[in-house]
């Protein structure tokens, strides 16, 4: 259990740092997409 919240920040980390620096509407996508798709591997 600890190991999947831990992936699922990791994930969400990983996001946020693509919409930071990509600063567009894809970088904002990946942000509020990633955490669905993780919650479905």
């Amino acid at each position: 259990m600890a190991l999947a919240i831990v992936n699922f920040q990791n994930r969400c980390h990983v996001a946020t740092a693509i919409a930071i620096v990509g600063g567009t509407k894809y970088g904002n996508y990946l942000l509020v997409m990633t955490p669905i798709i993780s919650l479905h591997d």
